[in-house]
Parts: C-alpha cells; sequence; structure tokens
C-alpha cells in the first residue's frame, strides 16, 4: 500500500463565512478544503477547481499556490494563482455572483504570457486603492521569478506582477511584469 503523502504547499484565505484551504493533489490537480462554518474548525469538505469541467492541472515542477480574497460591492473574490504545465503563471477567480471557477485574466490565451522559474515561490495580495473620484478598487499584485530574469549582478530576480490601471485608476484587464529586487547581490 503507498504511503499517504501531506501537499507540498497550502495556502489560506477566509470568504465570507467560510476558510478555503488550496493545495495540489497528488495528481497535480489543483484543489481545496471548505471550511463547513464560520469558526474555521469541523470537517472541511473536499473540492476540485475546475473550469467548463476541466480540472486545473499544475506544473510538476512548481506546485506552489497562492490565494487572495477580498470583497467590493458585496460581492465576495477569490483569486488563486498556480504555474500551469506549460511553466507559465495563471490565475482562477471565483465570484461569490457567479457559479464555478473561471479563468482569470493572468494567463488567459490571448494575453500576455509569463514563464516562471521552476520551483519559485509563488505569493499575492491585495491593496485597497482609489481612483481620481476616490472610488475603491483593489490592486492585485503577485510575486513570483520570471524564468531568464536576472539582476546587474547576476542574481536571479523576484518580480511583481500587477494587474494594470491607466491614469483614471480604471481597470485595464492586462497584467504587467516589474522585477523588484535589483539592488540584491545574493539571496
Amino acid at each position: 500500500m503507498p504511503i499517504p503523502t501531506l501537499p507540498n504547499d497550502i495556502v489560506a484565505v477566509d470568504s465570507g463565512d467560510r476558510t478555503y484551504m488550496f493545495y495540489v493533489n497528488t495528481k497535480r490537480k489543483l484543489s481545496y478544503l471548505i471550511s463547513p462554518g464560520s469558526d474555521g474548525t469541523g470537517d472541511y469538505s473536499f473540492k476540485r477547481i475546475d473550469i467548463d469541467s476541466d480540472d486545473v492541472e499544475v506544473s510538476e515542477k512548481t506546485q506552489q499556490v497562492a490565494a487572495i480574497s477580498w470583497e467590493a460591492d458585496g460581492v465576495k473574490q477569490i483569486r488563486v494563482y498556480y504555474v500551469n504545465e506549460g511553466g507559465k503563471l495563471n490565475e482562477v477567480c471565483h465570484s461569490s455572483n457567479q457559479d464555478g471557477w473561471y479563468q482569470g485574466s493572468l494567463g488567459k490565451k490571448g494575453t500576455t504570457q509569463y514563464p516562471i522559474v521552476e520551483g519559485s515561490s509563488i505569493s499575492a495580495t491585495v491593496a485597497r486603492r482609489y481612483d481620481d473620484s476616490q472610488r475603491v478598487s483593489h490592486s492585485l499584485r503577485v510575486f513570483a521569478s520570471g524564468a531568464g530574469q536576472e539582476n546587474d549582478y547576476g542574481v536571479p530576480s523576484i518580480s511583481i506582477f500587477t494587474f494594470g490601471y491607466n491614469a483614471k485608476g480604471q481597470a485595464t484587464g492586462q497584467w504587467a511584469q516589474s522585477p523588484i529586487s535589483s539592488s540584491i547581490t545574493k539571496w
């Protein structure tokens, strides 16, 4: 009988009155456990993330995941970031006003693709921002090491991938990569 193994990486977020714990299962499928209630205890239910009935498969070499959650205009949002089989940074989304999971704009076909260093860690944050009219929006930020990205010292770079906004603070629907570790001489 095979020895049961734990996930290599887990990340959890709260959304509404539930806790979601995301991980990659032994078959490299993006999965999660969801709490039965708001206190985060009890027997969590197992779920697998699928888009249009297809499981989301994660890179064999990079099984790190990152997740963020927030609420805006009464809609609860969850974003999960991972590296796909092709080694590119991707995003899957869940919104409380829609059924199921859907592909986010990061990694979507027809958009800029961002190759990630094999085995790279991934982290994400969401920050409140205000447009020119002082309306609140949220700035999505993902951190990872882009493949082939080195600074002037020959050290692999960490980049921030940000969801784009124009000068008026309106979302553009595009992501951009920017290195943040230019002065690092060694890790």
